[in-house]
C-alpha cells in the first residue's frame, strides 16, 4: 500500500516525534522510509546576509557572499550527517531508509516537491496542533503541506 513514505525532519524532537507513529506503518508493508530536510537555497541565505543599504561596498558583498557560501555548505553537512544518523537508528530496526537534502527556499513547497520527485506514497510529519492566533501569526508548513498535495498525510500533533 505505501512502498515509499516521505518522513520530513529538522532536527528537532517534535519532528522526530511522528518516527514511532510512521516506523510501524513501514514494517507492516515493508515500506520506505525517505527521510527528507529542506535547507535553504544558496539564494536565499544571501538574501540573509546581503547588507539592507542599497550601496553597499564591494568587500561588504563580498563578505555577505563568503558567509552565505560557509552557511550553505554547513546547512547542507549537518543536514546529511544528522538524516544519516536516523537512517543507520532505522535500518538497526530492519527498516529501509534513504536519506534525502532537498533545498528550497520555503520549507512546505520543498517538501511538496520532494515528494513528487521521490515517487512518495505517504507524507508523515509531526505538528504543533496550533490553531486561531498561532497559527495565523506562525503558520503551519504541515497545514500547507496538507492542503496542496495529492497524497495522503500522516499528522502527528506533538505538544511542547
Amino acid at each position: 500500500m505505501y512502498e515509499h513514505i516521505l518522513v520530513p525532519l529538522d532536527g528537532s524532537e517534535l519532528a522526530e516525534a511522528v518516527l514511532e507513529h510512521v516506523t510501524p506503518i513501514a514494517e507492516k508493508f515493508s515500506s520506505e522510509l525517505i527521510l527528507l530536510e529542506v535547507v535553504p537555497t544558496f539564494a536565499e541565505l544571501v538574501g540573509q546576509t546581503m547588507p539592507r543599504e542599497t550601496f553597499a561596498s564591494p568587500t561588504v558583498v563580498d563578505l555577505s557572499v563568503d558567509a552565505a557560501e560557509e552557511a550553505h555548505e554547513s546547512e547542507q553537512v549537518q543536514a546529511v550527517t544528522y538524516l544519516e544518523a536516523k537512517k543507520k537508528e532505522l535500518e538497526a530496526r530492519g527498516l529501509k531508509a534513504t536519506v534525502l537534502v532537498y533545498e528550497h527556499a520555503s520549507t512546505p513547497a520543498g517538501i511538496l516537491a520532494a515528494a513528487e520527485e521521490s515517487g512518495a506514497d505517504l507524507v508523515a510529519m509531526s505538528t504543533h496542533g496550533r490553531s486561531g492566533l498561532g497559527r495565523a501569526v506562525f503558520g503551519s508548513v504541515a497545514d500547507e503541506v496538507m492542503r496542496k498535495t495529492g497524497l495522503p498525510v500522516l499528522l502527528i500533533r506533538k505538544q511542547e
